[in-house]
């Protein structure tokens, strides 16, 4: 039982370790971020919707050859 509590303790450091780094990545990369929030927000969107039409276009090939095949 001993060793199991040892675990809990070095796993609970390890994600409040993770979670305390997270938050100072996050705001670190606020604090210079070449762009505005503006502009992050239409460049991710963008982003977003070019990977969605290239994933859909890709999924409808996969589609129509496994189609061709049956």
């Amino acid at each position: 039982m001993n060793g199991l509590n040892t675990q809990n303790i070095h796993w609970n450091g390890f994600m409040l370790g993770a979670l305390v780094g997270a938050a100072v990545g996050a705001g670190v990369a606020l604090l210079v971020a070449p762009y505005s929030g503006e502009e992050t927000r239409h460049r991710l969107a963008r982003s977003t919707r070019d990977i969605k039409q290239k994933v859909s276009h890709a999924f409808d090939k996969a589609r129509e050859a496994v189609r061709q095949e049956a």
